[in-house]
């Protein structure tokens, strides 16, 4: 479904870099989040109620979980990390096991500029191993 592709690479990380921090603060209250009212008018009512946000304090970064992805490259999570120098978006988007790897998902990101980060195949579609693995590359 485009609709749901649009939205979660394209419409989040343009509020999330072009915001000047306010959506990332926004995302503390998901009842009252912009992010909630625009995925209810991008996609659905079902999408947007859908939603879970989690704020992770170690890594000054918010989690969304969105629906099970049906469609390649639609999202598991978006992780969306403050740093000294702004802010980083990546993504754990359903991926193709073309040579039986079980490698369900892959983990990329966007830039502020708008190109697309692909970081490889990944073995995992939970939330804390995608979590756990953004934390050690921003690490290293």
């Amino acid at each position: 479904m485009r609709k749901i592709y649009d939205f979660q690479h394209k419409r989040i990380p343009a509020l999330l870099f072009e915001s000047d921090g306010r959506f990332f603060a926004e995302l503390a209250c998901k009842s009252q989040s912009e992010l909630v009212n625009i995925a209810e008018e991008s996609v659905d009512s079902d999408f947007a109620k859908a939603l879970e946000i989690r704020y992770f304090e170690g890594n000054n970064a918010y989690a969304i979980t969105f629906q099970e992805p049906e469609n390649l490259a639609e999202c598991y999570h978006a992780l969306l990390v403050k740093t000294d120098d702004g802010f980083l978006y990546y993504t754990l988007e359903k991926g193709l096991d073309l040579f039986g790897h079980r490698t369900p998902s892959m983990l990329c990101g966007w830039t502020p500029a708008g190109t697309h980060l692909n970081y490889g195949s990944q073995r995992y579609t939970d939330l804390q191993s995608f979590v756990d693995d953004v934390s050690n590359r921003l690490i290293v």
